[in-house]
């Protein structure tokens, strides 16, 4: 009751729901993003009910290892409505005197996260969203 008194009192409309859909997506890469899955899918049962229609969300499965050919495949199979894609890209160009820890600027120079900037970027994925009707916007948009 709390907690649906605070998504009122700020005007919070919509919630992410970060539980996956597991069936019908693009294979797994990495067994740690199933337990992610799995995790998120136990402490996801709380919905709220005054929340407008759920968004739906895809990518925990494929954390860090999110390129085209998957991006593509999610695309092309979305059921209508809205979908929250999570993605953690990174152009692998930082400045070393970013003034960010030693270990954030390697893990955003990752190979994984340079993969999903490409992912995102992509000509294939540009055209699977036309081709599909997809409307590509930011969360900050929905409100």
């Amino acid at each position: 009751d709390a907690f649906e008194e605070l998504l009122s009192d700020s005007g919070i409309r919509y919630l992410r729901h970060s539980v996956e859909p597991l069936r019908g997506k693009p294979r797994l890469r990495r067994p740690v993003n199933l337990l992610k899955c799995v995790t998120l899918s136990v402490l996801g049962g709380w919905r709220s009910s005054r929340t407008a229609a759920p968004v739906g969300f895809i990518g925990t499965r494929h954390s860090g290892c999110m390129d085209t050919a998957t991006l593509v495949a999610y695309l092309r199979n979305m059921e209508p409505g809205t979908w929250e894609i999570v993605s953690h890209p990174g152009t692998g160009v930082l400045d070393n005197a970013s003034g960010y820890q030693t270990s954030a600027v390697r893990h955003m120079r990752s190979a994984g996260r340079q993969l999903e900037w490409e992912a995102l970027v992509s000509e294939t994925a540009r055209t699977a969203l036309a081709e599909a009707g997809i409307m590509a916007v930011r969360f900050s948009d929905l409100a």
